[in-house]
């Protein structure tokens, strides 16, 4: 076959200007058709070779040879990225089913037969891929592979697609019919498409539900519509954005968890407050606060350990609260609050703190705009508080103060402070280093270097960040070396912004380049043990997976 084809081929190329004939119209189709031949050849050849490849795998891989095809489905299912519900992802970048099954015929026998891969079921309808009937029986294959497994189901629409609103429209109310056939697999159901959506349906297992129709292209915005999720008893977790809450049927007294990304207006907030009594966690990071008006009658959800509250973008600068003044949340562990603008503001949360008697074990302050005056009595109220984390404006040199003397009566129990402050000025360095040196030395560290003192601090951990670029100075540097040798946590860094992303450098080791390169090697041994504790030092519960 091989000697066929080069006689073939040198017989065509060896023609003067690749003409053998008088007439080159007969010349072009004769090289024309050599050209056909030789392209299916090619082909031909190619799936020959893959067949063979797949031959020698099968005999030389200890893999395929020696590895139970069980045992090689419990890998694939480790590999594969767990659904993250509600989070965005980069499909391009996720392993799929379909990866393995390119490697070789028994990894695809292996991955076809494996129902745990397929029940992840993504679906991003694009200009590319906006053939539906295609789309549908894709789906239908990863559902019948999926076996009778429970379902995690992600349907995303690209804003830029060049169809119409009826054509989109009907092509997702398509593929939501074809998915109500397993609905009593549902498990997860994240939709991400500007349209209205009619999930009536009989009912199912349905655990966790995100509804975004936020969309970039303002023509496929329609008319809000009534969305009927009645029949889904089960439903615990809720993800809404851009979704009028009057058009919402929900069973809202069995929601425990619930999450509202895009702003909305502080009566809804109220309003979830008062039908979801079982609630767990609660996220507003977006209360327009504007025309605000209180709902008459005290609210109390005896469960609810997880509360974020904020302000819009829109009103980042707003000084209305929105901190109901009738909510009483006795569970509270975590509190995070984003905005902070006026004194109103921190009495709003010191009331709710009062009222709720709870022993908060975690609080998160983003943009803090008031005074230590403002801050420091409800700090002082917090005697469970266990982690502090706050962006401020200013630079409380008055909390360092009071962390450096014993721990009756201000935040005894703290074990973790991140802190980070946009005023480039602050205490000089070789003040701050004798706070930090004091506050270490009342706290109770690990080990033989442990100092008593009357009222042992549990603060084990600070994280300072700051906008100044200048480090500490050569007086200052033995006493952070000091404090980290101690075992004490320590990290000092500096906020920079490069290409409009923000990104922090070591303060420390720049400081101890310039002034003590000798304690360089030391200083990075410290690091590194410091970062093995980073992780569980700052890492928080995660309220939502409870």
């Amino acid at each position: 076959m091989v000697n066929q084809v080069k006689s073939l081929v040198q017989q065509a190329l060896q023609a003067p200007d690749g003409i053998s004939t008088n007439d080159p119209h007969t010349d072009i189709v004769e090289l024309d058709s050599i050209i056909t031949y030789v392209e299916d050849l090619r082909l031909k050849l190619l799936s020959k070779r893959a067949a063979f490849r797949s031959a020698i795998n099968e005999i030389d891989s200890p893999i395929i040879r020696f590895l139970p095809p069980e045992i090689l489905s419990r890998v694939f299912t480790l590999c594969s990225i767990d659904f993250v519900l509600f989070e965005e992802e980069d499909e391009q970048h996720r392993v799929t089913p379909l990866f393995f099954g390119s490697v070789c015929r028994r990894w695809r026998e292996v991955a076809w037969s494996t129902p745990e891969l397929w029940t992840y079921i993504p679906v991003h309808l694009t200009s590319q891929n906006f053939d539906i009937t295609r789309v549908i029986q894709i789906c239908s294959q990863w559902l019948d592979r999926s076996g009778e497994l429970p379902l995690n189901i992600r349907i995303s629409f690209d804003a830029e697609a060049n169809y119409s609103v009826s054509e989109i429209q009907e092509g997702v109310d398509s593929l939501i019919a074809t998915l109500l056939h397993y609905s009593r697999r549902w498990r997860y159901l994240d939709i991400r498409t500007p349209f209205s959506l009619h999930l009536v349906h009989d009912e199912c297992p349905l655990e966790y539900l995100c509804i975004d129709l936020r969309s970039n292209a303002s023509r496929y915005t329609l008319p809000p519509s009534s969305m009927n999720c009645q029949c889904l008893p089960n439903l615990r977790k809720l993800y809404l954005s851009s979704v009028s809450l009057d058009h919402l049927h929900i069973q809202w007294d069995n929601i425990t968890h619930i999450k509202l990304a895009s702003p909305f207006h502080i009566f809804d907030c109220q309003n979830i407050f008062q039908r979801c009594p079982k609630l767990v966690y609660c996220s507003f990071p977006s209360v327009i606060t504007k025309g605000r008006s209180d709902i008459l009658g005290t609210v109390r959800l005896l469960s609810l350990k997880f509360l974020e509250l904020g302000h819009s973008d829109h009103e980042w600068y707003s000084t209305n609260s929105p901190v109901p003044s009738n909510l009483e949340l006795p569970a509270l562990e975590e509190l995070r609050y984003r905005y902070l603008n006026s004194p109103s503001e921190t009495r709003s949360l010191l009331s709710l703190l009062e009222r709720s008697s709870s022993r908060l074990q975690s609080l998160v302050l983003d943009s803090t705009q008031v005074t230590w005056d403002d801050l420091g009595p409800l700090l002082k109220l917090l005697l469970d508080l266990k982690k502090l984390s706050f962006k401020t404006r200013f630079f409380y040199y008055a909390l360092f103060t009071e962390l450096s003397r014993t721990a009756e009566g201000f935040l005894p129990n703290l074990e973790i402070l991140d802190y980070a402050t946009l005023e480039t000025t602050h205490a000089p360095w070789p003040t701050l280093a004798s706070l930090l040196e004091d506050i270490c030395s009342s706290s109770t560290l690990p080990g033989p270097q442990n100092i008593p003192s009357v009222t042992p601090r549990p603060l084990k951990a600070i994280a300072l960040t700051m906008c100044s670029p200048e480090g500490p100075d050569a007086q200052s540097i033995p006493k952070f070396m000091n404090i980290l040798g101690k075992g004490f946590y320590l990290d000092l860094q500096h906020i920079i912004v490069e290409d409009k992303r923000i990104a922090s450098n070591d303060l420390l080791e720049r400081a101890i380049k310039r002034h003590c390169p000798s304690e360089l090697d030391r200083y990075v041994a410290l690091r590194t043990q410091r970062r093995d504790r980073c992780q569980s030092y700052f890492s928080q519960p995660d309220y939502w997976s409870m």
